[in-house]
């Protein structure tokens, strides 16, 4: 497995096989590199035929009495994404969508500026978009994770000659059948906080108090439907909050306790997933059956071997304002 080192041009300039890169993508993006070789400030790096590359950023290198040393860290290829914004066209309080799912990407990554550096597949994935209402001011690389699972889609990057080529692909679901034998360790929360009340600025009568409910199935609003010994209920405090933001940061600490389920998944070595793909847990001797989403890929290339790990959960993306 080699390493190409491009210029902030992106034109290759050097090519290793000795390296070790430290690389996660997902919900965290970013990676460390050490290798031999001097990189130019603002290189690219990446390996072909893999989703595994970044800009570097930040430079560290050290003097001890061993000798001197660099580490070389930056972005992933999906850390450049993020750190796009995805801003509503003049006049319109969002970016809105249709078409097919490539072409979306395409559009994205031209609204952002990074034509330079992804190319969108132009062959039609058969999956359409619908007026799909992006968040405002919502980073690209979540934008677009959003828009696609609302589809049955996942995100794909993989660099091809020096070109990331970007594209929407089914994201699929491991475990489905008798074969594909995942083991896990799953804490199953069954009654997480489902009432959470809010309490900002103020004292007395004039406190901002703002109250939401979940749920059996996390489903979050206003309106109660758990009482008695299943309503499990607790105070937020937002001291600093008025009415203006005190709902939203409400509705989204409650979401928060929806999803403290947590699960050790070990899956077979030679599987291949990607963030938005899912691993489906079951036990038929206690009737538990749940999914998770890979929400983040790590990877060490370390002189050549690979190792790949995975973070299941449910993917952080941004909340919306109210």
């Amino acid at each position: 497995m080699n390493l190409v080192v491009a210029d902030s041009n992106g034109v290759d300039y050097m090519q290793t096989d000795d390296f070790t890169l430290n690389l996660q993508y997902g919900d965290v993006n970013d990676f460390e590199l050490t290798m031999t070789g001097v990189l130019e400030p603002l290189s690219m790096v990446y390996v072909d035929g893999t989703p595994y590359g970044g800009i570097v950023d930040k430079r560290c290198p050290q003097s001890t009495i061993d000798g001197e040393s660099i580490v070389y860290k930056g972005r992933t290829m999906q850390g450049v994404l993020a750190s796009k914004i995805i801003m509503p066209p003049s006049g319109s309080t969002h970016f809105v969508a249709s078409g097919d799912a490539n072409n979306v990407i395409a559009a994205v990554i031209s609204m952002v500026g990074l034509g330079d550096i992804f190319e969108a597949e132009s062959v039609s994935c058969g999956v359409t978009l619908d007026g799909y209402r992006f968040y405002r001011f919502v980073d690209a690389y979540s934008g677009l994770r959003m828009a696609l699972a609302s589809v049955g889609m996942r995100l794909s990057i993989t660099c091809k000659q020096g070109k990331h080529l970007i594209q929407a692909i089914p994201a699929t679901t491991y475990g489905q059948i008798d074969s594909e034998k995942v083991f896990f360790k799953f804490d199953c929360e069954d009654l997480p906080i489902n009432c959470l009340v809010g309490l900002g600025k103020g004292v007395g009568l004039g406190r901002a108090v703002s109250v939401w409910y979940a749920d059996l199935v996390g489903n979050i609003s206003q309106t109660q439907t758990l009482f008695g010994p299943f309503e499990n209920s607790k105070t937020y405090q937002c001291t600093s909050d008025d009415m203006t933001t005190l709902p939203a940061k409400t509705k989204a600490k409650l979401k928060e306790y929806q999803e403290k389920s947590a699960a050790k998944v070990t899956l077979p070595e030679d599987t291949d997933l990607d963030v938005g793909d899912s691993v489906v847990l079951s036990s038929a001797k206690y009737n538990i059956q749940a999914t998770t989403q890979v929400i983040c890929v790590a990877v060490k290339v370390d002189n050549g071997a690979v190792s790949t790990s995975y973070d299941f959960g449910m993917p952080i993306y941004p909340d919306e304002e109210d």
